[in-house]
C-alpha cells in the first residue's frame, strides 16, 4: 500500500462527511435525507474498507469472516437497541394514570 491509497481514503472520507453535513442541513424530504445519507453511508464504509483495512486486495477469506461478524455484531446491537427504546413505552403508566394511583387526581363516582 502506498501513501496515495491512505491520502486518497481521507479526502473521500471527508468528502462524504461533509456531502453529508450538507445534505442534513439543506431543506430536503425527510424520505429523500435518509436515502442520501445511507447511500453516503455505505460509500464511506466502502471507502473505509479498501482504503484502510484493505480488504479486497488479497485472497485474505479470514479478513471478509471478521469483517462480517463484526457486522453482524453491529447490527445485532444496533437493531436491539432500537427494538427496546421503539418497545421501551408498552410497559410505561400513563401520566392519567400515575396521577389516579398516587391520589393526585382522585376518581369522582357519582353514585
Amino acid at each position: 500500500m502506498t501513501i496515495r491509497t491512505y491520502i486518497a481514503g481521507f479526502g473521500f472520507s471527508i468528502l462524504f462527511t461533509l456531502a453529508a453535513f450538507f445534505a442534513v442541513t439543506q431543506p430536503v424530504p425527510r424520505e429523500w435525507l435518509i436515502v442520501v445519507l445511507v447511500a453516503l453511508a455505505i460509500a464511506q464504509f466502502m471507502v473505509q474498507v479498501v482504503c484502510f483495512l484493505h480488504l479486497g486486495r488479497d485472497k485474505s477469506h479470514w479478513n471478509f469472516v471478521a469483517l462480517a461478524f463484526a457486522m453482524f455484531v453491529v447490527v445485532v446491537l444496533v437493531g436491539g437497541s432500537v427494538w427496546i427504546m421503539y418497545h421501551l413505552e408498552h410497559g410505561q403508566m400513563s401520566h392519567e394514570e400515575i396521577f389516579v394511583e398516587e391520589n393526585i387526581f382522585p376518581h369522582t363516582h357519582s353514585d
